[in-house]
């Protein structure tokens, strides 16, 4: 069987490619007819029997927790039924379900270790293997997240005890006994519902509910069905099977918490790199009876019950949507934050050397400064009358609001009236502007009722008509309504020109802007006076820019008044410290580390071999006590130490006892930084540009089936 045709009758999916994503947004589409090819390694058949009931499914199997000694769901859900042997049989009853093969043996194990990667695991194994004589292996804990370590196979508990004491040379002292079993004859499930009793043959058991909300079962609700399936061990596996994009539901808010992270760009590009990962690796855990697991191994998953509002509307708008390239679903690798620079992926993942998992600058960091010449604080519109109308006094008095309205007259080059204002009364104001500004601006704006619009008003006009609405009050506007007023008539006017572009970079005293598809340069004035929004408002502020930012200027004729970055750098500088971290380590503490995932070695000192492009440590050498040393790589050396990410410096503190590690980012830092496309999408980019960036040279394509 070719690929495809495996893909079709295994998995029941398939990839069109509509879109290629550039920086530029350039489109690139063919015929919806032209499935893509997959390779035999991407996604694996489920055609084996571990994968039964179902011959070909179009849903997804996610591994809630394994080797559960027994089922049991309490009465009494509504809407449940239980398909077994054939049959589907309501559940008005509890239901209790065990293992009950023909033949089986019980047996105990030592667990060495419960490690991250599986790599490792399995180098442990058979490490142990060798060092003790006795068969070691490894295996996948859904529920846990980890590979764990398990040594030797005995009959009696005491056999086991007496291994461990014997080979605590080897690094077993921790180890702890666990009890296995394993299938010697046909498997079978013990099924009781209420006091009926029975035994079905195979493995399986289907539980699903008519019910919306889902089936609750072990503290959560899952939508689709829980299946119960009886593993090699004798034991039962746990499972959720439902739709992908239901999936995804409960995936999303855990990897890009809505209430944190509340921009829907970034949470559409979320959801497509998780809809990504998913259909690129379903199958991984066939041997166990399911697709992936709910830890931060695969991806997070926490079914009904973390569902929102805001993720939920990002899965429905990019439905089916997933990440290719060269014909292939991507392995879209992403973490929480990468520290302002990505990792290529062959420097954390050796096994791995995907063209489009390269290194990339992040906009965690900021990247340009500019200083304001006004006070830390000042409101937008208070500085922008400083620079427009100089040296008049706060317009609290008739006279002093005159005056400023007789100074926008000559800036609007308009012949002045010899009409006076009387009163700050609300209408006298506007009685008093459509006598001075008749001839160039029209008179309806000022006028009663201010209920309808005029034809062909523009987005000013309306603004300004907005600030001059009847107020029945006798209260006189405050001066900042006066001031608004002001700033609303110089923009009428053209007396103010505003420019919204996206920040390109600083080069001496111009800066570069994007506007639409071409490029301004923009000199700066000395005195330059920059502004950011704050809670209440826009008020000014030195700014960092990054490249992509957008901006705001306000310009009178050739003279820059004001720039406003538009986003919340205090918000941001927030989340981009979040990503630095400190953290001492004991000498003690660090051997501790080390040896629950090397038994036996006693760790003396380290020293760093490689470090990638972004600054992360590729490859490490352990030393030990005895001589004995050895290399990790990837992302065994932030699991060896005990640290957040690859990203960081150690110093040896003799005073202490210990080292100190300094270090940016938390994750593998590899793919989409979860933490820089919040900011990006903050800085006004959207979903495609986020993926775009993290993933070089991607294009989007469409599930179907």
């Amino acid at each position: 069987m070719n690929p495809l045709s495996r893909w079709a009758a295994g998995i029941g999916w398939s990839v069109v490619l509509v879109l290629t994503i550039t920086a530029s947004g350039a489109q690139l589409r063919q015929p919806p007819s032209a499935p893509v090819g997959l390779s035999p390694g991407t996604v694996r058949s489920v055609a084996s029997r571990s994968m039964a009931p179902a011959q070909r499914r179009v849903g997804i199997r996610i591994g809630l927790a394994t080797d559960v000694a027994e089922f049991v769901l309490p009465c009494c859900q509504k809407g449940v039924s239980v398909a077994m042997g054939g049959e589907v049989v309501s559940l008005g009853h509890s239901l209790r379900v065990v293992g009950a093969a023909a033949s089986s043996r019980t047996f105990y194990r030592l667990q060495a270790a419960a490690l991250e990667g599986p790599v490792q695991a399995e180098a442990l194994a058979r490490r142990l293997e060798r060092s003790t004589g006795a068969a070691a292996d490894s295996f996948f804990d859904a529920g846990a997240g980890l590979y764990r370590v398990r040594v030797g196979s005995f009959d009696s508990r005491p056999e086991a005890e007496a291994f461990k004491s014997r080979f605590a040379k080897h690094g077993l002292t921790e180890a702890w006994i666990v009890r296995e079993g394993s299938l010697l004859g046909e498997p079978a499930l013990a099924v009781s519902i209420g006091l009926e009793e029975r035994v079905i043959a195979g493995r399986w058991l289907r539980l699903a509910t008519s019910e919306s909300s889902g089936l609750r079962i072990a503290g959560g609700r899952y939508r689709g069905s829980i299946l119960l399936y009886l593993n090699d061990r004798g034991l039962l596996n746990l499972i959720n099977e439902l739709s992908l994009e239901s999936y995804l539901r409960g995936v999303v808010p855990l990897e890009m918490g809505p209430e944190l992270y509340s921009s829907l760009e970034s949470l559409k590009a979320q959801a497509i790199a998780a809809r990504t990962y998913a259909a690129r690796n379903r199958g991984e855990f066939e041997v166990e009876g399911y697709d992936l697991c709910p830890t931060p191994r695969c991806q997070v998953y926490g079914g009904v019950d973390v569902e929102h509002p805001l993720s939920d509307r990002a899965v429905a708008e990019t439905r089916d949507q997933v990440l290719v390239y060269k014909g292939r679903l991507a392995d879209t690798l992403y973490s929480s934050s990468c520290g302002g620079h990505t990792e290529d992926v062959s420097v954390m993942f050796p096994q791995k050397a995907e063209a489009y998992l390269r290194g990339v600058p992040c906009v965690e960091a900021p990247h340009e400064s500019l200083a304001s010449s006004l006070p830390r604080g000042t409101p937008l519109q208070t500085g922008l009358l400083e620079r427009l109308l100089p040296s008049l006094p706060e317009r609290s008095s008739v006279a002093a609001v005159e005056a400023a309205l007789r100074r926008m007259v000559e800036l609007a080059d308009v012949t002045a009236s010899s009409d006076r204002l009387r009163s700050l009364e609300r209408g006298e104001i506007r009685r008093f502007l459509a006598s001075i500004f008749d001839l160039v601006i029209d008179p309806r704006l000022f006028r009663d009722p201010l209920s309808s619009f005029g034809p062909g008003w523009n987005s000013r006009e309306l603004r300004l008509r907005a600030l001059l609405k009847n107020d029945s009050s006798a209260t006189p506007p405050r001066p900042a309504e006066i001031d608004s007023i002001l700033l609303g008539l110089a923009a009428v006017l053209g007396i103010t020109q505003d420019t919204r572009g996206y920040f390109l970079g600083l080069f001496g005293d111009r800066l570069d802007l994007r506007v639409g598809g071409s490029m301004r340069r923009v000199p700066l004035p000395k005195d330059l006076a920059t502004y950011r929004p704050r809670a209440g408002g826009v008020v000014s502020a030195d700014v960092d820019l990054a490249i992509g930012d957008r901006i705001w200027l306000i310009r009178h004729r050739d003279r820059l008044l004001g720039l406003v970055q538009e986003h919340d750098a205090e918000e941001i500088a927030a989340t981009v410290d979040s990503t630095s971290w400190s953290l001492f380590r004991s000498d003690a503490g660090l051997r501790s580390t080390v040896a629950k995932r090397h038994p036996g070695f006693r760790l003396r000192d380290f020293e760093v071999l490689e470090r990638g492009i972004s600054g992360r440590v590729g490859r490490l050498r352990l030393n030990g006590d005895t001589g004995e040393s050895f290399v990790l790589e990837g992302l065994a050396v932030r699991w060896a130490l005990g640290v957040p990410d690859n990203r960081f410096t150690a110093q040896r503190s003799e005073a202490r006892g210990g080292w100190v590690f300094r270090g940016r980012g938390r994750g593998h830092g590899v793919g989409m930084c979860q933490i820089g496309a919040y900011l990006m999408s903050l800085r006004g980019h959207g979903y495609s540009e986020i993926l775009a960036h993290y993933y070089t040279g991607i294009g989007v394509g469409r599930l179907r089936g």
